[in-house]
């Protein structure tokens, strides 16, 4: 009677070991898909952000080139008013 006790406990812990390396490897293959998603996340923010920059530096370029042509026509203006000539009474010419 004692050998089949053994036996059978020897069985029941086999099984349980076995049970327990394969929760160890579920939680490793789950533990992988999660930072496989994390790692896609951030790639996706990454190229969100560099979009984002990409186009704060395009909307920059353009004001600046239109704020460059605001101040081409300012001069502009202010030269046409400087030729204009007074004539003896006053007006311009």
């Amino acid at each position: 009677m004692a050998k089949h006790h053994k036996i059978a406990n020897a069985q029941k812990l086999h099984r349980k070991n076995r049970r327990k390396n394969w929760e160890k490897i579920e939680r490793g293959i789950s533990a992988e898909r999660e930072r496989k998603e994390r790692i896609k996340q951030l790639e996706k923010a990454q190229k969100t952000v560099d979009d984002v920059r990409k186009k704060a530096i395009e909307n920059a370029e353009k004001d600046r080139v239109r704020l460059a042509k605001k101040k081409i026509l300012v001069k502009k203006e202010v030269i046409k008013q400087i030729k204009k000539r007074t004539t003896k009474n006053g007006g311009t010419k």
